[in-house]
């Protein structure tokens, strides 16, 4: 089973990560001060990044990071690319966690932003977004589906 946590909302979860979960949380408590829990986490930790690596033919596990959500790692990724300076092209029914931070440089004067509109079924274009590339765009960042539609 494969669950890439298709939106942190919805329900019910399902049962194997449950399980594993509550495996998880029963065999390595947090600050326990038991002897031995650092390696146990850190094991289990290190085997998933490996599989994960294995699955996604990523160069080494340590391509592979764990977050506390998707709002974390789509600020982590925007804000950890070399945008400044540049122009990026993104969507007006973006999640915040890809807006804000776009808002923010583009505010600031770290980025040209663009924001290509949807029709009233929250479809964009992608000739609206061949129209706005320049030639100094360096992401164009886009949902492939809104918790707004």
């Amino acid at each position: 089973m494969y669950y890439l946590n298709n939106a942190a909302t919805s329900f019910p979860k399902p049962k194997e990560v449950i399980e594993a979960v509550d495996t998880y949380l029963q065999s390595a408590p947090f600050h326990s001060g038991r002897v031995g829990f650092e390696m146990q986490a850190e094991d289990v930790i290190t085997t998933c990044r490996q599989k994960l690596a294995q699955l996604f033919n990523a160069d080494t596990p340590d391509n592979i990071i764990f977050t506390s959500g998707a709002t974390e790692s789509l600020n982590l990724a925007i804000l950890g690319l070399n945008l400044i300076g540049g122009h990026v092209i993104t969507t007006a029914i973006e999640h915040n966690s890809v807006l804000r931070p776009l808002k923010t440089l583009d505010r600031d004067g770290g980025i040209e932003l663009s924001i290509v509109d949807c029709d009233t079924y929250g479809f964009v274009k992608p000739s609206d977004f061949a129209d706005q590339v320049k030639r100094n765009t360096r992401a164009i960042i886009v949902n492939h589906c809104s918790n707004v539609t």
